[in-house]
């Protein structure tokens, strides 16, 4: 019995399930121990696209849960970290990869590296012409993750820039929380005089509204 025990081996199924409920620095450190399979002459395991989503969708749950600003920045950079190891595994960086990075940068409130991963996304793949309706939403959700991270910081112009120049012309869903993201940024504008004018706000909404489905037009804002 104790033979065949023995020749258990964790496969990559295990490894993925361990860092999707694993603390941060565990699920970066799980991958650095597929890493090592590779020097085995048996039982390799390689990570894969869900491994490295599992790790850093992991990472943002702890942030969400973190007040201590110094903590979410440490978690932050092992997520930073997880992506790296994406790289140099030379792995497709997929959608799913790049939304799961894009939140975690939404989480912690940095607008840049959120659009610095958007444009890598449309720079490194074709993914926004895919007709998968699946692959499709989460390209939508990448950009929806890049405007409420922009919204945060009151960049009202860059958010309907990317709704309207990016968004529509590639024909992605819209959620309701891409609407309210909008919403916010104007009423966090970094400009005064649209922050404090009603009519000012109705009128950049506008073109925003007129595009809206019959279901997103009920979200409340």
């Amino acid at each position: 019995k104790g033979e065949v025990f023995d020749n258990i081996r964790p496969d990559v199924v295990s490894f993925n399930t361990l860092i999707s409920c694993a603390p941060p620095q565990v699920g970066l450190d799980l991958i650095y121990e597929m890493r090592l399979t590779r020097r085995n002459r048996e039982g390799v395991v390689v990570p894969t696209g869900v491994t490295f989503v599992n790790s850093i969708k992991q990472c943002r749950e702890y942030v969400k849960e973190e007040i201590d600003p110094d903590i979410r920045n440490d978690i932050f950079e092992i997520a930073l970290s997880v992506l790296g190891l994406a790289r140099n595994e030379k792995i497709n960086l997929n959608t799913f990869v790049y939304s799961a990075a894009i939140w975690i940068a939404e989480a912690v409130g940095d607008s840049s590296v959120a659009l610095q991963l958007l444009q890598e996304l449309n720079r490194d793949t074709q993914e926004s012409s895919s007709d998968d309706d699946r692959l499709r939403s989460a390209y939508g959700a990448c950009y929806d993750g890049v405007i409420s991270a922009l919204s945060k910081d009151g960049l009202y112009r860059e958010s309907l820039a990317l709704y309207h120049y990016e968004m529509q012309p590639l024909k992605l869903p819209s959620t309701r929380n891409t609407y309210k993201s909008i919403v916010h940024a104007l009423d966090n504008a970094n400009d005064e005089e649209v922050k404090n004018s009603q009519s000012k706000k109705a009128a950049l909404l506008e073109g925003v509204l007129s595009r809206m489905t019959t279901s997103a037009k009920s979200v409340e804002v």
